[in-house]
């Protein structure tokens, strides 16, 4: 039973590899983008309903501006 444990597949060995992996993916998915446009879109989630919202709008203020202009 001794000599299965200490052959390298203890617990603690595990979790400090499992700690390694996990943690290089992380620190790449903080960092902000370079762009200012992407920085302005950053940490925003859209989903489809968010985006046939805003084109919606956009067809109704251009409707409404075509007619006034007409």
């Amino acid at each position: 039973m001794q000599g299965g444990l200490s052959d390298g597949i203890g617990p603690g060995e595990v979790a400090a590899t499992t700690t390694t992996t996990t943690s290089s993916p992380a620190d790449n998915a903080q960092q902000p983008p370079a762009s200012p446009t992407e920085r302005l879109v950053y940490g925003t989630a859209w989903t489809q309903d968010d985006i046939m919202i805003a084109l919606l709008t956009l067809q109704v203020v251009l409707l409404i501006f075509v007619t006034i202009r007409a």
